[in-house]
Order: structure tokens, then C-alpha cells, then sequence
């Protein structure tokens, strides 16, 4: 299979919820060759805008601008359409009062109060709420992307590491054995998902990046399904958890092994263990 039509089923598999690692055994290739094509083609990126979209296709009745309160029967002068503007933005009348009428302090603390309670001007802060609340048009759906996307971030996704091998010279330019290199480099910024990063910073050994918590946005997400366990995204969610959960016993495993003989039942353990798990998210989606 061409390496274009590799890259191009890897990302069909993905977009049906396979895991990375199932996406590598499948395709015969290594699991770092898939995350380093979801980094560089923005899979995340692609599935989100096509989600936006077709919640917006979905919508049956788009958003109608809104129109200024019927109760401004008495126009608002534009030092008060400005006082209410700059109220919007730091929520301090006194200060707005001040930028915009340029009177001592006493005044303006005494002088704002009143003008918040003029019904003209309660109705056009009314109308400037609802409008910042529409451009706003943050669904409970986002929020939850943005804490998966968190919670299930790799360090790989932002940067390549490794080794290879070079070769080395004898005096007379032939060539005698081979050499070890290892390497490190951050990806493009616009390859990456910098909403995840939390601080990038030069340090007297390179570069460091700290991404947000994972442990907090996983601790999140459980508290959310637990309230919203139909949630569509609830299996996505177990799913990705049982991965966590697998790799960490299996990594745990290994350790264990360097020092003692493997226990048998530990295959036996975690097939229970995951039966568990995905029992516990066939039962909530149904």
C-alpha cells in the first residue's frame, strides 16, 4: 500500500474512534509513525471544525440578531452609551464614570451609583449582556472537547525524539562501524495544539514544556459523566481511560518481572478488568 493511502486509512481509523495503537497494529507500522502523522496533519483539528460544522448544518433556526430594548424610549446621550460600554469591560462604575466624565473620585463614586439605576441605562447594559452572551455561544460540548483533549494529550504530539545511526570513518574515508545520535526537536507551531500547553520556557538545558494538568481535566471529566452518563462521548472517554490503565499495570508488570518470575494470572487480571470497564460504558450508553 502506498505510504499516501497509509496515512489516508490511518486517519479514517481514527475519525471511527480507533485507538492509536490498534490504528499501528492493524496497518502493520509503528505506533509513533501514527502519532507523529495525527501531530503533523491535525486529525483533532479536522474532526472539530467538521463537528462545528455539522452542529451548525443541525441547527434548525439560526441565531437572530439581537435589537436594541424597546425600553431606550428616551435616547442615551454618547457619554452614557460610553459610560455603559466601559462598565461592560471592567465591571467598576466608578472607574467607567471616571474615563468618561473626567470628574474627582467623590463625584463619580456618587454620581455612577445613580446612573446605574436609571431604567434607560439598566436596559442598554441588559442589551450589551445578551449580545456578549451570543457571541459567546459556548456549548456544554465544547467544554468537554476541551477537557478530552487535555486529559488525553501526548508529549509526542509536540516533539520528535530518538535516535539513528551514522556512520564512522577510518582515516582513509572508509567506512568502519556505525554511531549512535540521539535527538530532539519541537514541532511547528502551527502543527501542534498549543491549547493544551500550559508553559514553554528556555532553560539552561534546552527547552521545557509543561502541559495543562492532566490529572485535574481526567478528574473533570469523571465528575461530568457521572451526571451525564448518556453523554456521547462517555465510551470515547472509558476507552481512552482503559488505555491509560492498561499501559500503567503493563509498565508496572515489566518491573515486577526484572525482579521476580511473572505471575500468570495477571493476563486473567486484566481481561477482568477490562470487561469491567466496558461493561460499565455499554450500560451507561444504553
Amino acid at each position: 500500500m502506498a505510504k499516501t493511502d497509509l496515512k489516508q486509512k490511518a486517519k479514517d481509523l481514527y475519525d471511527k474512534g480507533v485507538s492509536l495503537a490498534d490504528i499501528a497494529n492493524q496497518l502493520n507500522i509503528s505506533a509513533s509513525t501514527v502519532r507523529s502523522w495525527k501531530s503533523r496533519y491535525k486529525w483533532d483539528s479536522v474532526a472539530t471544525e467538521r463537528s462545528v460544522a455539522e452542529k451548525r448544518c443541525n441547527t434548525t433556526e439560526p441565531p437572530k440578531p439581537q435589537q436594541p430594548p424597546a425600553e431606550l424610549t428616551e435616547p442615551l446621550t454618547e457619554n452614557e452609551r460610553l459610560f455603559c460600554e466601559v462598565y461592560m469591560r471592567n465591571k467598576n462604575a466608578t472607574q467607567a464614570y471616571l474615563k468618561v466624565y473626567g470628574c474627582s473620585y467623590n463625584s463619580a463614586m456618587t454620581t455612577s451609583c445613580n446612573m446605574l439605576r436609571k431604567p434607560k441605562i439598566k436596559a442598554y447594559l441588559n442589551y450589551l449582556r445578551e449580545c456578549q452572551r451570543e457571541a459567546i455561544n459556548l456549548q456544554p460540548i465544547d467544554i468537554v472537547e476541551r477537557y478530552m483533549h487535555i486529559a488525553f494529550s501526548d508529549i509526542t504530539d509536540f516533539v520528535d525524539f530518538g535516535s539513528t545511526a551514522s556512520p564512522v570513518y577510518d582515516e582513509k574515508g572508509n567506512i568502519t562501524g556505525s554511531r549512535e545520535n540521539e535527538f530532539f526537536r519541537l514541532y511547528d507551531a502551527q502543527m501542534v495544539n498549543g491549547g493544551v500547553i500550559k508553559e514553554i520556557k528556555q532553560t539552561q538545558n534546552g527547552i521545557a514544556i509543561k502541559l495543562e494538568d492532566r490529572t485535574a481535566a481526567l478528574s473533570w471529566l469523571s465528575d461530568y459523566f457521572e451526571m451525564n452518563p448518556s453523554d456521547r462521548h462517555r465510551r470515547e472517554y472509558d476507552k481512552r481511560k482503559l488505555e491509560m490503565e492498561l499501559l500503567r499495570m503493563q509498565s508496572d508488570v515489566k518491573e515486577l518481572a526484572e525482579e521476580e518470575t511473572l505471575d500468570d494470572g495477571f493476563t486473567a487480571a486484566l481481561g477482568v478488568k477490562a470487561a469491567e470497564v466496558w461493561k460499565k460504558g455499554d450500560d451507561n450508553v444504553g
